[in-house]
């Protein structure tokens, strides 16, 4: 996705080694990509994805007939009514059914064929919504309610609910485990939740964490409920944002901002595509033909 100047979605195939534009959206958007610094930063629009949809769930836009002050919590309210989604066989985008309540700054994931939508806030700040969490069936085209959550502290973090082994996993202060299959929220193993220190991928079924600021890769070991580190070239994950792996076999994907030090000059986003399989990581740079990469999803054959 970028803004360009206006807000659009692009696809990369791999295959071809080309970029196109996706269709525009079922009625035009009217998104603010940049949130307040203590709000949503690194994901001011929620996203999800399946093997052939693109789920647009959240984003905010600035207060019809409002004051334009974005560091005003209450200037920005949720842009969709609906989530907007494409699907990569038919090369259109729909509407789903009209969410209860609109929110922005929510958690999202796919478990089970179903697009989970959790806390976030409305139009202003709401206790019961901060905990409220819903499951949507596109087939259906209907959503269920689902157990709430305990805790309200996921509903500013804007993040991806991410799908480990069949079921949904959240980290934001505290670490909560949803399960499709009961219906119920789980408590994360403590050493999953201590450990986990960054944002967050899954690749050949293995839960991979990278941390921002130093750049370290480290993968769960499930049987002993711990971290190890993967040795990786200094600077190779570091300053990455969204990690996604989506169906690529060995691999992820994540975004390296622009940026100006004493001992770089990078003018441009770029996508860094980085290849776990061997005894020594690789990485290589993907330049998209466009300004600003506000989100990106990995479908089947596609970036997004």
């Amino acid at each position: 996705m970028s803004v360009a100047p206006a807000f659009s979605w692009h696809a990369y195939d791999p295959i071809s080694n080309s970029w196109h534009s996706l269709p525009p959206f079922p009625h035009p958007g009217d998104l603010h990509v940049s949130s307040p610094s203590f709000i949503g930063l690194l994901h001011p629009v929620q996203c999800a994805s399946s093997a052939t949809k693109l789920f647009m769930v959240a984003g905010s836009r600035l207060e019809k007939g409002g004051i334009n002050d974005t560091k005003r919590q209450g200037a920005l309210e949720p842009a969709l009514d609906c989530p907007l989604i494409f699907d990569t066989q038919t090369q259109e985008w729909s509407e789903g059914a009209p969410f209860r309540i609109p929110r922005k700054w929510c958690a999202c994931g796919i478990a089970a064929g179903k697009l989970l939508v959790a806390s976030g806030c409305g139009r202003e700040w709401d206790m019961a919504l901060s905990k409220s969490a819903q499951m949507y069936d596109s087939g259906a085209r209907k959503w269920v309610e689902i157990e709430c959550l305990k805790s309200s502290t996921f509903s500013r973090a804007g993040i991806s609910a991410l799908n480990y082994k069949g079921k949904l996993h959240m980290v934001s202060g505290v670490g909560v485990i949803y399960n499709p299959g009961s219906g119920k929220w789980e408590d994360m193993p403590r050493g999953m939740k201590d450990g986990w220190s960054g944002q967050s991928v899954v690749v050949d079924g293995k839960l991979y964490v990278v941390e921002e600021s130093s750049g370290r890769l480290k993968v769960y070991e499930e049987s002993k409920d711990e971290w190890r580190s993967v040795p990786i070239e200094d600077g190779m994950l570091k300053q990455m944002q969204q990690p996604v792996a989506g169906a690529m076999s060995g691999m992820f994907c994540g975004i390296i901002r622009a940026r100006s030090t004493d001992q770089e000059l990078q003018t441009e986003d770029v996508i860094r595509i980085v290849n776990i399989r061997g005894e020594k990581p690789k990485a290589v740079d993907l330049r998209p033909p466009f300004g600003k990469i506000i989100a990106m999803q990995v479908l089947s054959g596609m970036v997004l």
